[in-house]
């Protein structure tokens, strides 16, 4: 279950199970059982207005949850997109590209067509499977590596190069901000 769900359901099965009839009524039993009828009121509309802002929030967490639940569920009109637009658009690419990245992606290609029919994703999707997730993910990082390979100067080697950099200036500094370290440099280079 993604991170964000499992927080959402976290917070709100502990708000519905802290708040449940009982301690409801114990308050309200113990507020009109004070002799003070202007105290028992004002503890009677704290009660209220406590519970509706515990309906509010519990109202919101329900809200969140579905909008998490709706964001991962593909629509008839989306499957039939991609199925007539993308996947020929992703072929095309990949029969242009060439090599052994073309080669996986075309396989991968292959793969995920019988899986986009309306019936198998309503199914799958009902089963709890995320296809933005499982297919879009993997698309994505096929993709990134197919463009990276055309680059001579791949993005993994410049940012291995800058780290070694950065390593390198803080090393400096921390040579800088011990005395013998330092005199030892200017010892060495002069």
């Amino acid at each position: 279950m993604d991170a964000e769900l499992l927080k959402l359901s976290t917070t709100l099965a502990g708000m519905v199970s802290k708040h449940t009839s009982q301690p409801i009524y114990d308050k309200i039993r113990k507020s009109k059982a004070k002799d003070d009828d202007e105290q028992t009121i004002n503890e009677l509309e704290t009660i209220i207005i406590e519970l509706i802002g515990e309906k509010n929030q519990i109202l919101q967490l329900a809200q969140e949850y579905d909008e998490k639940i709706v964001a991962q569920k593909l629509k008839d009109e989306d499957i039939e997109y991609i199925t007539e637009n993308v996947i020929p658009l992703l072929e095309s690419f990949a029969k242009n590209e060439g090599g052994e990245k073309a080669r996986e992606m075309e396989d991968t290609l292959e793969q995920i067509k019988p899986l986009l029919s309306k019936e198998t994703v309503n199914i799958l999707q009902l089963l709890g499977f995320n296809f933005q997730k499982a297919l879009g993910q993997p698309l994505t990082d096929l993709i990134e590596g197919m463009i990276s390979s055309k680059n001579p100067n791949s993005g993994k080697e410049e940012v291995q190069l800058e780290i070694a950099k950065e390593q390198r200036i803080t090393e400096y500094f921390k040579m800088i901000n011990d005395e013998t370290a330092y005199a030892r440099h200017i010892g060495l280079n002069g």
